[in-house]
């Protein structure tokens, strides 16, 4: 399914679980290499950056909280990006809840502070934008799994040790999934900084990576 986004001359084309006919539309549209293709369709791939000539590939694989069976786990989620001067596209296998978001404010400009309003200058400022949206979905799962550790030291203090422990080895091994996931994307903004020095989007864009 192909779902199309503008907002000031920048088109956002999100992409979920793409039939082969939708990607080969958009490697003919945006002149893509064949292997960006491959890379967008929902095989699942590893977390990557490589530089194009007129756009960037961003593979970004996003640890998630979801409720399964009474408990909590750690998912992957994976997002490709194809990063151009006036086009993104996203492409993912299901729904994630700050993409979906993102996507129902994007076209009013809501994601942008008063300040930023006027900096949606190329698809640089958009996958700045979007970037720290799924971020900000991160943050908060870390912040309910801190919750639940302090619930359960609470709970500790309280002489309810044995129950907790299986509590505490659930917490643990969430938190060491999801770092494990989301440890390697440093590498992909290190290598960001070097290409943003290259002012393919302009010499403010290192500022934003």
């Amino acid at each position: 399914m192909t779902n199309t986004h503008t907002a000031k001359g920048l088109i956002w084309v999100d992409l979920d679980s793409p039939t082969d006919e939708e990607i080969a539309y958009l490697v003919k549209r945006y002149n893509l290499h064949p292997l960006v293709g491959e890379e967008l369709k929902s095989s699942p791939s590893v977390a990557k950056i490589d530089f194009y000539k007129d756009y960037v590939l961003v593979v970004l694989t996003l640890p998630e909280r979801i409720q399964k069976n009474g408990r909590y786990i750690i998912v992957d989620r994976e997002i490709d990006f194809v990063i151009g001067k006036d086009f993104l596209i996203t492409s993912r296998s299901g729904a994630i809840e700050q993409l979906e978001y993102f996507a129902k404010i994007f076209e009013t400009n809501v994601i942008l502070d008063r300040e930023a309003k006027d900096k949606l200058e190329h698809a640089g400022h958009l996958f700045y934008y979007m970037v720290m949206r799924l971020y900000a979905g991160m943050v908060e799962d870390l912040r309910n799994i801190h919750d639940a550790l302090s619930s359960a030291e609470t709970r500790i203090f309280k002489g309810d040790e044995r129950s907790m422990v299986e509590v505490l080895s659930s917490l643990s091994r969430e938190l060491i999934d999801f770092r494990q996931t989301a440890r390697v994307h440093r590498e992909i903004w290190e290598d960001m900084i070097d290409f943003a020095s290259k002012d393919f989007f302009g010499g403010d864009f290192g500022s934003y990576v």
